[in-house]
């Protein structure tokens, strides 16, 4: 059996006068993106690109797209566990991206509200 951890600021409250909008077909398709954490230090890309931004143009030095997944994207192992969790409950993984820090998973929705407890009328 699975074991559920509640990340910390994962709970979204409800907006206010938001009601249900009524039964939901178990056997809909629908999607979900999975975002990641970085496999950097985020306050340092933060300052990188603060300094970048107060720098005259001519004096910028970008990181490419392979420099920047490397040293911020997600670690692949993270990538790797969303993956073996999705295939543990029956849903696809539609679009994987280390320098997005995401996955998107797609499957019947029954499989997406058992998988991640969603609180969902069906």
């Amino acid at each position: 059996m699975a074991v559920y951890v509640p990340l910390p600021g994962s709970k979204r409250a409800l907006l206010p006068n938001s009601r249900p909008a009524g039964p939901v077909d178990p056997s809909e398709m629908a999607s979900v993106t999975v975002r990641v954490r970085s496999s950097g230090d985020p306050a340092a890309l933060a300052r990188m690109a603060y300094d970048l931004a107060n720098k005259p143009i001519a004096d910028r030095q970008y990181l490419s797209h392979d420099e920047l997944e490397n040293q911020h994207g997600a670690a692949p192992e993270d990538l790797d566990k969303i993956e073996h969790f999705a295939q543990q409950h029956d849903l696809t993984v539609v679009h994987r991206s280390g320098i997005e820090r995401s996955v998107m998973l797609k499957g019947r929705l029954a499989d997406l509200v058992a998988a991640f407890r969603a609180d969902v009328q069906i």
